[in-house]
């Protein structure tokens, strides 16, 4: 019982899915969200390429909207762990109990902190922190970062960002496609609904690309100011099966033309971050061609 909780599919071609009673969509069976009863045995591959099949007008419209199957078999993993990979710790951590509630510590030098962080937190309240507004108010100087946006040699760049509030929380993407001069080719805000910053960026340059290949524009250069999201592209390793189903497509789209992805601060990457702030704030997904000015 305990696997059939834990455990979940990634999609891929969609053939071993049952679109109803298997784990895919959310974080249960879509079977237990609908109350009529439904035939079962119906794979995820057979409802997506039927565009007339029945099961279309019950399942949840949000579930296949932008479903993209691969050529790859689906994969069965453990969702209690980051990595996916089944393990008796994780199985442990399920089942047991989590022990007697007690009231929060309101004491800073509680037995129970670690020494350092006791230290850090009367740090903070006795404004003792060295960050860079309190190094200038005592007179020392600090060297100064000039950054700035790259644009590309030839063709087009695309810039992209993500944006959580929260850990879990609403989340959107956002990015835009330039020339050498700067002038945007479009530019694009996506809301996806409640994640974490991780999967915000990936969607993001997964949207970002599948645009860049839908119209036909040659890319000559990415950027994203997500470190842990270029560095997973550049070792061709998904560091977390949640952000899987956008991953490998955007690998995809990488290995058909292949293009310098690089991660750039934050300063140079401020069109996408007020993209995806937008999408955030606004709860929807907007597209704009041939934008002129943007700021």
């Amino acid at each position: 019982m305990w696997f059939v909780v834990g455990s979940r599919w990634i999609h891929g071609k969609g053939d071993r899915i049952d679109i109803l009673n298997d784990t895919w969509y959310g974080d249960r069976p879509i079977a237990e969200i609908l109350q009529a009863p439904l035939e079962t045995g119906t794979s995820l591959q057979e409802v997506a390429m039927d565009l007339s099949h029945p099961l279309r007008s019950s399942i949840p419209p949000h579930a296949l909207q932008g479903l993209y199957l691969t050529q790859e078999e689906d994969k069965c993993i453990w969702a209690v762990a980051t990595t996916g990979e089944f393990s008796t710790r994780s199985t442990y951590d399920l089942i047991r109990h989590n022990g007697i509630s007690q009231p929060a510590i309101l004491k800073i030098w509680h037995h129970s902190f670690h020494p350092r962080a006791s230290l850090f937190c009367w740090k903070i309240l006795n404004r003792a922190v060295p960050v860079d507004g309190r190094i200038s108010e005592s007179g020392t100087p600090l060297s100064m970062k000039l950054v700035r946006w790259i644009p590309p040699l030839v063709d087009f760049c695309l810039n992209v960002d993500g944006a959580s509030k929260g850990n879990l929380g609403i989340c959107g993407g956002g990015g835009c496609i330039r020339d050498k001069h700067g002038k945007l080719l479009l530019a694009f805000s996506n809301f996806y609904g409640v994640g974490n910053s991780i999967i915000a960026e990936t969607r993001a340059l997964c949207d970002g690309l599948r645009l860049a290949h839908f119209l036909g524009v040659r890319l000559s250069a990415i950027y994203s100011d997500s470190s842990t999201l270029v560095q997973s592209i550049q070792q061709g390793k998904c560091l977390n099966w949640h952000i899987q189903c956008w991953w490998r497509p955007t690998m995809d789209l990488l290995h058909e033309d292949p293009t310098t992805l690089s991660h750039v601060f934050k300063e140079t990457n401020q069109v996408a971050d007020r993209l995806a702030n937008h999408a955030i704030s606004s709860m929807c997904n907007e597209l704009e061609l041939k934008l002129t000015k943007l700021e």
